[in-house]
């Protein structure tokens, strides 16, 4: 009898683990095995690509899949394109970055916004002003770049000291590989985090969890600001008065809508499994990041 070969991802990360949540989705998503690679380096991605293709045979390269973990968005989107160029056909393999779950927790975000925007406001993100609190973070980062896709106008928000050179330097970067432009802004004092608000439409925070970045005194007078989105989960959450399972609910005392963390991160479940999924289903080799986690995002939200 002649035995059905495993669908195997290999999961691999350039810091110390690779997280327990991505090993359960993979397994959830269809996948028979995982193995995984720890303290991976850029040189070490051919090697190892080309030791995964040519064990198995072309056939069964459809059942095989690579998946970069990590830390660093910029990073993982570089090993992707570097585990690309070592494949030779027709030995090929999908990959799927999403570094800290960041890409599918950004695109999970933005289609929530998007959604709402269009339910409760009858409109989109085009020439929306939208500021992104945690602007240095990884989840923020993909944010901004997907958001200034959709033809936001994005301010990225310098909201604590030592955050200016990284922003000034990730607006640069960004610009220069995805064509976007994105607006430093600061935001560190509570004057500067007023004016921030009241130039707003809208307002993701995606700052270190377990940190407050936004008190109402800051956005509870703003005019013109539609919805605030916080990722943060772990209290304090990133946004005073924004409960963790709001969807598209007014914070209390204000006409804000806001979007929690839960309702974001049920979203993102959904996203990060079907993309695993569309790996093993496919019939030729798929390469995922933020953009088509974005679009499967804004499925689910339709």
């Amino acid at each position: 009898m002649t035995k059905d070969k495993p669908f195997i991802l290999h999961a691999l990360s350039p810091t110390k683990i690779v997280s327990p949540f991505d090993i359960n989705m993979a397994y959830d998503s269809g996948f028979d095995n995982v193995a995984t690679y720890t303290n991976i380096v850029m040189d070490d991605i051919s090697d190892l690509v080309q030791d995964i293709i040519f064990s198995r045979h072309p056939n069964d390269c459809k059942k095989t899949g690579l998946f970069i973990a990590g830390e660093n968005a910029e990073e993982a989107i570089e090993m992707l394109e570097k585990a690309k160029k070592a494949m030779v056909p027709p030995f090929e393999i999908s990959i799927f970055a999403d570094p800290a779950g960041s890409f599918t927790t950004a695109a999970a975000m933005i289609a929530c916004v998007k959604h709402l925007l269009a339910s409760k406001f009858k409109t989109d993100l085009k020439n929306k002003k939208l500021q992104i609190v945690g602007a240095k973070g990884i989840v923020g980062g993909a944010c901004a770049v997907i958001a200034a896709q959709e033809g936001a106008k994005v301010g990225m928000i310098i909201h604590r000291e030592g955050a200016v050179d990284p922003i000034n330097k990730r607006v640069n970067e960004y610009k220069k590989k995805y064509n976007v432009n994105l607006e430093p802004i600061m935001g560190i004092t509570d004057e500067e985090k007023k004016k921030m608000s009241e130039d707003a439409d809208i307002i993701l925070s995606t700052a270190k969890a377990g940190k407050e970045a936004l008190s109402l005194k800051h956005f509870a007078s703003a005019k013109n600001l539609k919805i605030i989105s916080d990722v943060n989960a772990v209290p304090p959450t990133g946004v005073e008065g924004l409960k963790i399972n709001s969807d598209g609910v007014k914070i209390k005392n204000t006409d804000v809508l806001g979007i929690g963390a839960l309702a974001v991160g049920q979203i993102k479940a959904q996203v990060q499994h079907k993309l695993l999924k569309f790996m093993c289903d496919s019939d030729k080799p798929v390469f995922l990041d933020f953009r088509e986690a974005y679009k499967i995002a804004q499925e689910i939200k339709k």
